[in-house]
C-alpha cells in the first residue's frame, strides 16, 4: 500500500508536468492559493490577484 507521502509526490509531479504541458502548448494555466488568484501566462508572465479581486477576462493567447 502507497503512503500519503509516496502519493503526494505522486501527484506533484503529475501536477507540475501538466502546467509545463500547457504552458508549451500555449495555454495560461489559473490557479488559487492563499486566497490569490495567480495567472501563469505562456510567455513567462505572472498575474497576481489579491483575495477579493477578480481577475479580467484572460488575455488573448493564441495570437
Amino acid at each position: 500500500m502507497m503512503t500519503l507521502s509516496e502519493l503526494d509526490k505522486i501527484v506533484g509531479e503529475a501536477t507540475t508536468k501538466a502546467v509545463d504541458e500547457a504552458l508549451a502548448a500555449g495555454f495560461p494555466v489559473i490557479y488559487w492559493e492563499n486566497g490569490q488568484t495567480i495567472i501563469l501566462h505562456p510567455d513567462g508572465t505572472k498575474d497576481v490577484y489579491p483575495p477579493g479581486v477578480r481577475p479580467p477576462p484572460t488575455r488573448n493567447f493564441r495570437q
